[in-house]
């Protein structure tokens, strides 16, 4: 086996297929991860910062979940896909200690690791392993990028039933649902009920246009 190759006397295909969601057995790969005492990555720390700093900013957890994973990807010091897949299980698992929804952090994290590896396989098996990083890098920044747009595309799928003059009850908060309504108030007469367990939600609605 060649360190500097993804693939071994196992394809990487089989190896992914047999897999735990974020490819925790990866058998494929010579040496495992070290497990203290030895050289840690300092990666899941940073990818923690960015993470923290998203959400600081507002960012869906989704979103900031990728964010953070995606900067494992670029400053991993890994030299073997069982070690960046290590890495980003650390990064994963430090995001749940944070203050917001476990379960979007590893659905977020689910995907992402699926959509970074379950194309291309030939590639994978073939190219060194800085090559497969940079593969991996480029799809997480379209999984990203397709992420980001998907909100703007649901706000505008649900304006035909956001008729004018329709009430609407709002229970809880969400984003994607702030963002239809904002959209379909900019043009229809809507009338919102807001549930006081929904927080600031009316707030936003106001700053939105809707009363």
């Amino acid at each position: 086996f060649t360190p500097a190759r993804c693939g071994g006397g196992r394809s990487l295909h089989t190896a992914l297929r047999s897999a735990s969601p974020l490819l925790s057995s990866a058998a494929y790969l010579r040496t495992p991860p070290s497990q203290g005492g030895g050289n840690t990555c300092s990666c899941p720390a940073m990818a923690l910062k960015v993470f923290s700093d998203s959400l600081a900013k507002g960012t869906s957890t989704g979103i900031a979940t990728i964010q953070g994973l995606l900067s494992v990807l670029s400053s991993s010091s890994a030299t073997t896909v069982q070690e960046l897949v290590h890495h980003l299980r650390s990064a994963s698992e430090q995001f749940r200690g944070v203050d917001c929804s476990c379960i979007a952090v590893k659905s977020a994290s689910d995907l992402f690791t699926l959509f970074i590896t379950q194309k291309e396989h030939s590639r994978l098996e073939r190219e060194d392993f800085e090559s497969c990083r940079k593969l991996m890098t480029a799809r997480g920044a379209t999984f990203l990028a397709r992420l980001q747009e998907s909100s703007s595309k649901i706000a505008a799928v649900c304006q035909p039933f956001l008729a004018c003059g329709s009430t609407v009850l709002v229970h809880g908060r969400s984003r994607v649902v702030l963002e239809s309504l904002a959209l379909a108030g900019s043009s229809k007469e809507l009338l919102v009920l807001v549930t006081r367990s929904s927080g600031d939600m009316s707030k936003q609605l106001e700053a939105a246009g809707l009363r």
